[in-house]
């Protein structure tokens, strides 16, 4: 009976699509006036190169797709972006990474 070869590890995906793959976080900031304020950052993963940012103090997901269209004008977006599961990503941003032919992958529930 011929072998079935073992399904493909996160760590030979990551290591096969590298150069296609994007990671987007929001994380705040404190303010010398005492305000905070969110930071979104585009990562690219094949070297480690910040592709995008921009801050704001009442992110949205409208606000949030369209840093993502800004940060990949022209038909220039990667076949995957890694996010978390913050509700940021919400009714507005999913449409919009479909839309630009865009593969969410979620990171595990309450992952750090």
């Amino acid at each position: 009976m011929p072998r079935i070869p073992p399904c493909q590890t996160w760590r030979t995906f990551l290591a096969n699509h590298v150069r296609d793959l994007v990671s987007i976080d929001l994380f705040t900031v404190p303010t010398p006036r005492l305000r905070v304020v969110f930071v979104l950052v585009v990562l690219a993963h094949h070297r480690r190169r910040v592709v995008h940012f921009n801050v704001t103090e009442h992110p949205t997901a409208h606000w949030t797709a369209q840093q993502l269209v800004d940060a990949f004008p022209d038909d220039s977006a990667p076949s995957y972006l890694l996010r978390d599961r913050d509700q940021v990503y919400g009714q507005q941003f999913r449409p919009r990474v479909k839309g630009m032919e865009i593969d969410e992958l979620l990171t595990a529930p309450h992952s750090p």
